[in-house]
C-alpha cells in the first residue's frame, strides 16, 4: 500500500461543517490521546501541552509531509486527544 494511499485514508472527512471537523486523522488522536495517558502520562496538563506541540510541528514542517489544516481541525484534533486522555482517566 503507498504512502498516498494511507494519508488518503487519513484524510477522510467523517464531520465536516461550520462547527466540526472529523477525519480519521482525528479518530487518531482519540486513540492516541487514550495511549499516552496510558502508558507515558500522568496529568491532563501534560497531554494537553503534547498535542498543542504536536499540531505546532505539523505546521512548521508541513508540506510534503502533512497538509495544511484549518484551525477547526487543530482544535477538533486537541480537543479529541484531550478526550482520549479523560477516557481512560475516568474509566480505566
Amino acid at each position: 500500500m503507498a504512502i498516498n494511499q494511507i494519508t488518503d485514508f487519513l484524510n477522510t472527512k467523517l464531520i465536516d461543517n461550520k462547527f466540526i471537523f472529523i477525519n480519521v486523522w482525528t479518530i487518531v488522536h482519540l486513540i492516541t490521546g487514550f495511549l499516552l495517558m496510558k502508558y507515558f502520562l500522568n496529568y491532563l496538563s501534560h497531554l494537553f501541552l503534547l498535542l498543542v506541540l504536536w499540531e505546532a510541528f505539523e505546521i512548521v514542517v508541513g508540506q510534503p509531509f502533512f497538509k495544511k489544516e484549518s484551525g477547526l481541525d487543530i482544535f477538533w484534533d486537541i480537543s479529541l486527544g484531550m478526550a482520549g486522555g479523560l477516557i481512560y482517566l475516568k474509566w480505566f
